[in-house]
């Protein structure tokens, strides 16, 4: 796991149903970060792709990335000018699941959650995951969000981030363990 970058994404929706994206947290290595506010997807995946310290992520794995996460995070991938040409990030492009680096090598995007079965509060719960799930009413994630909501919005993020991290592990030991290769590779 030790080149697994674990991620989340926090949305709310627009008045035209739209998902926008007001958090972003993840950890590699033991270290967690989080960017908040407008613009916080497009902070991180630039950050993924051009910041030498996280050069060496091969896998991202977001819990149920394949069916939101990680459609968010290629549709940031995508986003083009009124010209049609690529503003940000013009040394990546993400093809068949795979955010491809210009200059630090290729990512493999990951779900844990394709080899479970519940949410992820269920599945801390059932593998005995010494995290559990934060609390957090969806309804104050909103456009005009107070600091104090925000707060509270970022604690439940980062104790997402820290569960799918315990669960992932714990996940991979059994995988390696019984035969032989990390889920990562599946």
């Amino acid at each position: 796991m030790w080149y697994c970058m674990h991620y989340d994404i926090e949305t709310y929706r627009s008045s035209n149903g739209a998902f926008v994206c007001n958090a972003v947290g993840w950890m590699f290595r033991g270290k967690y970060g989080c960017f908040s506010g407008e613009g916080c997807l497009k902070r991180f995946y630039e950050m993924i792709v051009d910041d030498s310290e996280f050069g060496e992520v091969r896998f991202l794995n977001g819990f149920n990335g394949n069916g939101f996460d990680h459609i968010l995070l290629v549709r940031e991938a995508l986003r083009k000018d009124l010209n049609g040409v690529r503003v940000n990030c013009p040394n990546s492009v993400i093809i068949g699941g795979v955010l491809k680096r210009k200059n630090y090598g290729n990512i493999k995007l990951v779900d844990v959650r394709k080899h479970l079965v519940g949410s992820l509060k269920e599945c801390l719960k059932n593998f005995g995951c010494s995290v559990s799930k934060g609390e957090f009413d969806h309804s104050k994630n909103r456009k005009d969000i107070s600091s104090d909501e925000m707060k509270e919005l970022l604690d439940y993020l980062k104790k997402d981030v820290e569960g799918m991290v315990e669960l992932s592990e714990k996940i991979s030991s059994f995988m390696v363990g019984k035969f032989g290769f990390c889920w990562t590779a599946c």
